[in-house]
């Protein structure tokens, strides 16, 4: 994902149980939905 300027993005995936490898880690690759916790203007 790319944001325009100096935004920053903050999110989580939106699932329960939250996808993981079997290894442990997030697969990024079962993620269909994310929460949105912050947008900010971070880099001045």
């Amino acid at each position: 994902m790319r944001l325009a300027g100096k935004y920053r993005l903050v999110f989580v995936p939106n699932h329960d149980p939250v996808p993981q490898h079997p290894h442990g880690g997030i697969d990024t690759t079962q993620v269909t939905a994310i929460h949105i916790l912050e947008v900010s203007e971070h880099y001045d």
